[in-house]
């Protein structure tokens, strides 16, 4: 079986599991697309730290018995990913009932240009499903063995 590539210009519409209003016309939408993997790799490789014991960290020398510690901050790669891997909205409300108008902004990586969501708008959605949508946007990046048999 060759090498299944990635569909760069795929969407899929989501929605949040703590959405009260999930499955219903009022449920808030998620437009979500696949990464580049110059993106996705990018995302991944600023998340992830390795430690070598505490000494280390502290600046001491190094224990050759010392534990190697791999560290991923998820949260930080999913809210990146929703930047990147977010391609419009529907249903997202403040408190008033306004909607929350989706922008982005050009961001250069690598010599390529990505439209991205402004920092200041991603961050009026709660944690937990920025959390919830970057795992979704991040799974889109795998292809799965279903997708290889078809």
């Amino acid at each position: 079986m060759p090498i299944i590539c990635l569909t760069l210009a795929d969407t899929k519409i989501v929605e949040s599991d703590q959405d009260i209003a999930k499955g219903t016309e009022k449920a808030t939408k998620f437009k979500i697309g696949t990464l580049d993997s110059r993106v996705i790799g990018k995302l991944k490789d600023q998340s992830t730290s390795i430690g070598v014991g505490a000494a280390m960290m502290a600046g001491g020398s190094a224990d050759p018995d010392a534990e190697v510690d791999l560290q991923v901050d998820q949260n930080d790669m999913f809210f990146k990913a929703c930047q990147f891997g977010l391609r419009g909205w529907s249903n997202l409300q403040d408190k008033q009932g306004n909607d929350i108008r989706f922008e982005t902004y050009r961001r250069n990586i690598g010599g390529k240009s990505y439209d991205v969501v402004k920092d200041e708008i991603l961050s009026l959605i709660p944690q937990t499903v920025i959390a919830e949508i970057g795992r979704k946007i991040v799974d889109l990046n795998e292809v799965t063995a279903l997708e290889e048999k078809n």
